[in-house]
């Protein structure tokens, strides 16, 4: 009988087995990674618009979004072979998504923490890429922000909110911690 790590790996093999197929399919249609990234940075941002307003709609674009943000990094790292910095197209799509979904829950109901987050958001990922591109270093980071926009589907707002600002502080000092120093 499998156990959990076991389970899990065969889970994981089967998503990464479909998942290729269908990024081969979309590269052989013309959509390189890149093309994929703007594509999902266009279903993100106009979800934010509908996401007080029209749900189901937010529902349907956010999981566009997310299913492409899938389909990018895996067209980049096995159909393209990619090395370079095509990562920053996606970092930069990812967090625009997000801080547009952030802007529009700041605005439907003036949460301090949803501000909080939009100031600290660029500033955690400029270390991010100032530290990648610059210091050459091998940073790590915690990309959780499909986890608020799940929670967002099923309405959960505010701990969505914490769950981002929490991992966005730890990332914050993770970096500090990792000795990324702007000089």
């Amino acid at each position: 009988m499998p156990n959990l790590y076991q389970f899990r790996d065969r889970v994981k093999a089967y998503r990464r087995e479909k998942l290729l197929k269908a990024a081969r399919f979309l590269y052989e249609n013309g959509f390189t990674s890149n093309r994929v990234s703007i594509l999902g940075l266009f279903f993100g941002v106009a979800s934010a618009f509908f996401l007080f307003s029209h749900h189901a709609v937010y529902v349907l674009l956010i999981l566009l979004n997310i299913i492409l943000d899938n389909f990018d990094g895996t067209i980049a790292r096995k159909i393209e072979k990619k090395k370079g910095n095509g990562w920053l197209v996606d970092v930069v799509c990812d967090r625009t998504v997000t801080i547009s979904l952030l802007t529009a829950f700041y605005l439907h109901t003036a949460t301090p923490y949803a501000l909080a987050l939009i100031a600290l958001l660029p500033l955690t990922n400029f270390f991010f890429v100032y530290g990648k591109l610059f210091l050459k270093k091998d940073i790590k980071m915690i990309h959780l922000d499909s986890v608020l926009q799940i929670l967002f589907i099923f309405s959960w707002f505010e701990l969505g909110i914490y769950f981002l600002l929490t991992t966005t502080t730890l990332n914050f000092f993770f970096m500090l911690f990792q000795r990324i120093r702007l000089r």
